[in-house]
């Protein structure tokens, strides 16, 4: 055979087979071809048969339920979505709940235990985008203690008939409650406003401000705590007879509008007693001012 003729064979097969490499390529990337179809749907049943790996939006979708008894104790914690607190009327608690995407959504499980109720999103073990769940809760008066976490989400607890204790943490969001008699609240990335009625308060934060609000603090028995590194803290009582104040801040003004005995001057610091001294009140903040006010 001359040598042009296996040239032009030559040729034409390795345009044959550039094409099939280029044909491929495109079906694997824009479109399900037979072959890698089986290889996902292989390795999926590995992890579980009800998974997908599809990172197409599933419809919202929003319910609700009530708690099967008397709930006095209720812890609930989230991954992505927000927590709202509110009071009601009713003798249970009521839960709505609201899924949304982008990807597949995530679900909730409920368990009890005498007079708690835990609440959880649960979401899935797969690979795969994912939405968020938010949780509405309606409590009755007759709940003493709340225990609320998100990672990514906001976390309100107001309108409550009654005094509880409140543990509050998230990562990146904000917290805004009411109705604390005890309450210990964290958030990493976000700001912290709350109400409270004279017990133990603990607020700290990595960035953001504090705000709060207290009724009289008991003498010899309080104890608050207010930290910030990136934010301004301020904090309102109705009335303070009696405590031992420290209040510092890096890079800003120190302000209190209680008479204090001085007993440590620096820069950016009001230290000592107010009246005989006793329950403790600490607020400190890196970047941002400090007010104590009445």
């Amino acid at each position: 055979m001359r040598r042009s003729s296996l040239d032009f064979i030559n040729v034409i097969g390795f345009l044959a087979v550039l094409g099939l490499v280029v044909f491929s390529a495109y079906t694997m990337i824009f479109s399900k071809p037979y072959f890698m179809g089986g290889f996902r749907d292989g390795f999926r049943d590995g992890f579980s048969s009800d998974d997908s790996w599809s990172s197409e939006s599933e419809a919202d979708e929003s319910g609700s339920f009530s708690a099967e008894s008397d709930v006095s104790y209720l812890d609930i914690s989230n991954v992505s979505g927000d927590i709202s607190v509110k009071s009601s009327s009713g003798s249970l608690v009521e839960v709505e709940y609201y899924k949304h995407g982008p990807g597949r959504l995530p679900d909730y499980k409920v368990e009890y235990s005498g007079e708690t109720m835990i609440l959880k999103a649960v979401y899935p073990k797969t690979p795969g985008i994912t939405g968020s769940i938010d949780f509405v809760l309606m409590v009755p008066s007759s709940l003493t203690e709340i225990e609320a976490s998100t990672v990514s989400g906001k976390i309100k607890i107001d309108e409550l008939e009654s005094e509880t204790t409140q543990k509050l943490n998230t990562t990146s969001g904000s917290i805004s409650t009411e109705g604390a008699y005890e309450l210990d609240a964290k958030s990493v990335s976000g700001s912290i406003d709350f109400k409270a009625h004279g017990g133990d308060i603990r607020a700290t934060t990595t960035s953001g401000r504090i705000s709060g609000e207290s009724g009289s603090v008991i003498d010899g028995r309080s104890r608050i705590t207010i930290k910030s590194v990136s934010g301004g803290v301020r904090l309102k009582l109705d009335e303070l007879d009696n405590a031992d104040i420290d209040l510092h801040s890096v890079s800003g003004s120190v302000n209190t509008d209680f008479p204090v005995m001085v007993s440590s001057v620096k820069n950016n610091t009001i230290k000592g007693k107010i009246g005989d001294g006793g329950s403790s009140i600490e607020m400190n903040t890196v970047s941002g001012s400090i007010k104590l006010s009445e």
